[in-house]
């Protein structure tokens, strides 16, 4: 929510806890304006969302000066296409008719959080160290197994949450950095 307000040129610096999304949310046109295209992969039974299209699709309306309002419509009923998506491929496989969608909502509606890659420089007793842009934090390793120097991770409030391969993770930094180029066509 935040990387799209700043795309739309709402909210490039939030002043409090959800100002970029209430912004995002405040724009956005009524009526059907379409939505972005994303995609799903599946494995082990786990179900990914891949926003990359939907990301490049923001920054393209962006730059041809669409209104925010329109980019922010598209951006809220892709995240309910691809919830929808998610949840009837799972729903066709494992047989389940409901779903409970977490994590908690905010004032304005929805929530997302951002996890960043970090590569692995040192490892002790359950924390580590990682590089993250530039700078190193210590961060705890104990929900991830298996995790070793010079590997990649997602971190997520000083917490790796996961392991990903460099490519995964080179991949993602670069989506980071079209989003950042993106926030000065504004």
């Amino acid at each position: 929510f935040d990387a799209v307000s700043a795309i739309c040129g709402l909210c490039a610096r939030a002043s409090f806890e959800g100002q970029a999304p209430m912004r995002l949310e405040g724009v956005a046109s009524r009526g059907d304006a379409g939505s972005y295209p994303f995609s799903l992969s599946e494995e082990g039974g786990q179900i990914t969302v891949h926003w990359e299209e939907m990301i490049r699709g923001i920054v393209a309306d962006a730059r041809r000066h669409l209104p925010a309002g329109i980019l922010s419509r598209r951006f809220h009923d892709t995240l309910a296409s691809a919830t929808l998506a998610a949840v009837s491929r799972l729903a066709g496989t494992t047989g389940a008719r409901h779903v409970v969608l977490s994590p908690r909502r905010s004032q304005g509606g929805r929530r997302m959080c951002l996890g960043v890659p970090a590569k692995i420089l040192e490892i002790n007793d359950g924390a580590a160290v990682v590089e993250l842009g530039g700078v190193r934090r210590e961060i705890s390793v104990m929900l991830v197994d298996d995790v070793s120097v010079g590997g990649w991770v997602i971190v997520h409030a000083g917490f790796a949450i996961e392991k990903l391969s460099e490519e995964e993770a080179q991949q993602t930094l670069s989506l980071f950095r079209e989003i950042a180029d993106a926030t000065e066509i504004h």
